[in-house]
């Protein structure tokens, strides 16, 4: 899988085609990338409902069923307008999410919003009964 900068800088890339041709890297070089992470009780929920949830949510980037983990991009902030990566791992009834996005001169705390909505759409579907994070 690429760096974390250029999954997000394809997804920015995606929503705004035009602006990496007018400030080439500029998302690299002047957006700084901010992270959220948390362990939650996977409830009832297995490695196939991770993919499942994060597909109907994003774009599914990479699996690794051999440790039960599941990248995807999936837009947060503004409007929806910010794509972030979220890494999902499942293992042993706990799931691990990690969620990467750049910030703007608007801090948008994209990472924190996708990780908390992430987090409470997860815990209705499957049950999730406690948070650490």
């Amino acid at each position: 899988m690429n760096d974390i900068d250029e999954i997000l800088e394809q997804g920015l890339e995606e929503i705004l085609p035009t602006a990496n041709e007018s400030f080439p890297g500029l998302t690299r070089r002047r957006l700084k990338t901010e992270s959220k992470q948390c362990l939650i009780s996977a409830g009832t929920a297995g490695y196939e409902d991770i993919k499942k949830f994060l597909g109907a949510r994003g774009e599914i980037l990479k699996q690794l069923e051999s440790s039960y983990m599941v990248a995807a991009r999936i837009r947060g902030g503004f409007l929806s307008m910010n794509p972030a990566l979220v890494l999902c791992s499942i293992c042993d009834g706990q799931l691990w999410i990690s969620i990467y996005a750049k910030e703007g001169l608007i801090k948008q705390r994209t990472a924190e919003k996708l990780l908390d909505r992430l987090c409470t759409e997860f815990k209705n579907e499957y049950g999730n009964l406690s948070f650490t994070g």
